[in-house]
Protein backbone atom coordinates (compact mmCIF):
# COMPACT_ATOMS: atom_id res chain seq x y z
CA UNK A 1 0.00 0.00 0.00
CA UNK A 2 1.41 3.20 -1.03
CA UNK A 3 1.47 5.85 1.82
CA UNK A 4 2.48 9.96 1.82
CA UNK A 5 4.13 11.94 3.60
CA UNK A 6 5.79 15.13 4.17
CA UNK A 7 8.19 16.55 5.70
CA UNK A 8 8.77 20.60 5.97
CA UNK A 9 12.41 22.07 7.46
CA UNK A 10 12.95 25.35 7.80
CA UNK A 11 16.54 26.33 6.58
CA UNK A 12 16.74 30.09 7.81
CA UNK A 13 14.94 33.36 8.23
CA UNK A 14 11.54 32.96 5.65
CA UNK A 15 13.09 30.27 3.64
CA UNK A 16 12.26 26.28 3.99
CA UNK A 17 12.73 22.93 2.20
CA UNK A 18 9.31 20.92 1.43
CA UNK A 19 9.78 17.28 0.81
CA UNK A 20 6.06 15.18 0.54
CA UNK A 21 6.58 11.93 -1.22
CA UNK A 22 5.09 8.92 -2.11
CA UNK A 23 6.42 5.29 -0.53
CA UNK A 24 5.33 1.97 -1.47
CA UNK A 25 7.37 -1.09 0.17
CA UNK A 26 10.87 1.10 0.94
CA UNK A 27 10.82 2.45 -2.72
CA UNK A 28 9.93 6.08 -3.42
CA UNK A 29 7.69 6.15 -6.49
CA UNK A 30 6.92 10.29 -6.63
CA UNK A 31 8.60 13.20 -5.11
CA UNK A 32 8.91 16.55 -4.34
CA UNK A 33 11.87 18.40 -3.19
CA UNK A 34 11.18 22.34 -3.23
CA UNK A 35 12.82 25.46 -1.75
CA UNK A 36 10.49 27.70 -0.46
CA UNK A 37 10.49 31.72 0.15
CA UNK A 38 8.17 33.43 2.32
CA UNK A 39 7.25 37.09 0.41
CA UNK A 40 4.81 38.93 0.64
CA UNK A 41 2.79 36.95 2.94
CA UNK A 42 3.05 33.57 1.30
CA UNK A 43 5.16 30.81 0.33
CA UNK A 44 6.40 30.64 -2.88
CA UNK A 45 8.84 27.76 -4.95
CA UNK A 46 12.49 28.96 -6.05
CA UNK A 47 13.59 25.88 -7.74
CA UNK A 48 11.54 22.38 -7.32
CA UNK A 49 12.54 18.98 -8.49
CA UNK A 50 10.01 16.37 -8.96
CA UNK A 51 8.77 13.57 -11.13
CA UNK A 52 5.28 15.09 -12.39
CA UNK A 53 4.38 14.51 -16.16
CA UNK A 54 6.09 10.83 -15.36
CA UNK A 55 9.82 11.87 -15.11
CA UNK A 56 12.81 13.93 -12.80
CA UNK A 57 13.27 17.38 -13.97
CA UNK A 58 13.59 20.39 -12.03
CA UNK A 59 12.12 24.24 -12.01
CA UNK A 60 13.07 27.15 -11.53
CA UNK A 61 10.34 29.44 -10.58
CA UNK A 62 10.81 33.30 -11.25
CA UNK A 63 8.86 35.79 -9.40
CA UNK A 64 7.66 36.98 -12.89
CA UNK A 65 5.54 33.57 -12.49
CA UNK A 66 7.51 32.06 -15.38
CA UNK A 67 8.96 29.01 -14.92
CA UNK A 68 11.79 27.06 -16.51
CA UNK A 69 12.00 23.25 -16.79
CA UNK A 70 14.86 20.82 -17.15
CA UNK A 71 14.92 17.02 -17.63
CA UNK A 72 17.22 15.29 -14.95
CA UNK A 73 18.64 12.13 -16.61
CA UNK A 74 17.52 10.71 -13.56
CA UNK A 75 14.77 7.81 -12.80
CA UNK A 76 13.22 6.18 -9.60
CA UNK A 77 15.42 3.52 -9.73
CA UNK A 78 17.27 1.10 -7.52
CA UNK A 79 19.32 4.60 -6.17
CA UNK A 80 17.20 7.25 -6.66
CA UNK A 81 14.28 5.92 -4.58
CA UNK A 82 15.67 4.25 -1.89
CA UNK A 83 18.30 7.02 -1.10
CA UNK A 84 15.40 9.68 -1.21
CA UNK A 85 13.91 7.25 1.45
CA UNK A 86 16.37 6.79 3.49
CA UNK A 87 17.55 10.77 3.97
CA UNK A 88 14.09 10.95 5.86
CA UNK A 89 12.64 7.95 7.19
CA UNK A 90 15.14 8.48 10.08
Amino acid sequence: MAKRVEYVRPLGHNVRKRHPHVHSRGSITRFVVQLELFYNGEWRPVVRYDTAHGYVHVNVCHASGETEKERLLLGLDRHLGPTLYRIHAG
